[in-house]
């Protein structure tokens, strides 16, 4: 029974964190962000304020409020925030993304 219940738990945390890189995956294919640009070795942190963590940056944040409760992010959620300047650096969200910068970093 402990053997199951440790099972259970394994699969539940993998299926959580490939959910989420699923989020990334469509980033990637969106704006083809290549694997050796900054953004593609950033991965989880284009969203997240460090690596492993649920706390969101800015940019994160503005993709929360754009899904409305949306569990599927697509490419025209995220169009949605594109000319918006998540970080408050002067530069919008594609500004930051076409040079190949973090959208939610100043």
């Amino acid at each position: 029974m402990k053997r199951i219940l440790v099972c259970i738990a394994i699969a539940s945390m993998v299926t959580g964190a490939v959910g989420m890189s699923s989020y990334f995956r469509v980033f990637k294919s969106t704006y083809g962000v290549q694997s050796s640009s900054r953004l593609g070795k950033a991965q989880c942190l284009v969203c997240h304020r460090s690596t492993g963590s649920k706390k969101l940056n800015a940019y994160g944040r503005d993709v929360r409020r754009a899904l409305g409760g949306k569990r599927t992010l697509t490419s025209s959620i995220l169009g949605m925030i594109e000319r918006l300047d998540s970080a408050g650096s002067g530069k919008t969200n594609i500004q930051k993304i076409h040079a190949d910068q973090l959208p939610g970093v100043k």
